[in-house]
Parts: C-alpha cells; sequence; structure tokens
C-alpha cells in the first residue's frame, strides 16, 4: 500500500513533467495562476481546455484510448510515458533510497529530469537551459551531501558555475 501512495505521488509529479515537456520549447509561462499569462490544461492539437478528468495522469490517457475527446487527434505517447516513469522512478527511489530522504529527493528529481530531457530532444532535437541547468545543480547537490564536506561542494559549485555560464552567454 506504501508503494502504491507513492507511485500515484510520482504520477502527479510525472504529470507536471508532461506540462514542461509541452510548454518549455514553445515558451508557453509554466506557473502562476494569472490567467492572463498561464492557461489550463489544454489539447495541443486543437488547444480545447481540458475538464478536470481529462487530465488526470494516466488514467484519462487509458480511458480516452490515447486520443483528444474534442478533436479526436493522438496524444503523444510521450506524455503517458513521462507519467508513468514518474511512478516507477518514485517506487524505485524509494527502494533504493528510501532510508535517506534527501538522497530519495536528489535521485528522483533526476531521473525525471533527465528522462525529461530526452524527451525533449527526442521531439524538439535541442536541449534547453533551464534542465541542463537544473541537472547541473542536483549534480552539486548530490556531491555536497554524499561528500559531507564543504571544499568539494565549492570545487563542483565552481565547475558548476563555469558550465552554466558557458552554457547561459548567448
Amino acid at each position: 500500500l506504501e508503494y502504491l501512495f507513492i507511485f500515484i505521488a510520482g504520477v502527479f509529479i510525472g504529470n507536471f513533467t508532461t506540462t514542461v515537456l509541452y510548454r518549455l520549447p514553445r515558451g508557453i509561462v509554466l506557473y502562476g495562476f494569472n490567467t492572463k499569462t498561464t492557461q489550463p490544461p489544454f489539447c495541443s492539437k486543437c488547444k480545447h481546455l481540458l475538464k478536470f478528468y481529462e487530465f488526470l495522469p494516466i488514467f484519462s490517457w487509458v480511458s480516452t484510448r490515447g486520443f483528444c475527446n474534442y478533436c479526436n487527434m493522438p496524444i503523444t505517447l510521450s506524455y503517458f510515458l513521462l507519467e508513468f516513469m514518474g511512478g516507477a522512478f518514485a517506487v524505485l527511489c524509494a527502494v533504493l533510497y528510501g532510508d535517506n530522504i534527501e538522497t530519495y529527493i536528489i535521485m528522483f528529481c533526476f531521473y525525471m529530469l533527465a528522462t525529461l530531457a530526452f524527451f525533449i530532444v527526442y521531439e524538439h532535437g535541442s536541449t534547453f537551459k533551464e534542465i541542463t541547468v537544473s541537472l547541473l545543480f542536483i549534480g552539486v547537490l548530490h556531491r555536497t551531501l554524499e561528500d559531507h564536506s564543504l571544499l568539494p561542494w565549492l570545487l563542483m559549485l565552481s565547475v558548476a558555475s563555469i558550465i552554466s555560464l558557458y552554457i547561459l552567454k548567448d
């Protein structure tokens, strides 16, 4: 029962990751509740606003057999896979790192970010600075927790900062 709850929580995080997968490459705002700058979940093909039950993770994709209820266009399998992998990674991290909550959170974030990066490159053929910098930050944070020392953290922060500046130079 505990792993089922962890799986469901991971699926909901995976659902948010699908939002990032769609919106980041298109420059659509990811956060906030201002209707002038953000938009509730919508069909990526016909732009019809979805009802609450239509964007429930995994369930809605299975219940619609992978097609939009309004335009009948196929919903990309990437959304389903990201949601499912969110649940699977949450359970995997619970099994591997369940005794250390910090490592659990960091590794779950790493797995989700790396998977998101894969799908963005697969669908759009490019990477995004936000994802790369986030992965660098997660790596530095993980090294800091593992080493329990300030010096390796400062060295990794310096390296990550230099790489980030290079990436962000445009």
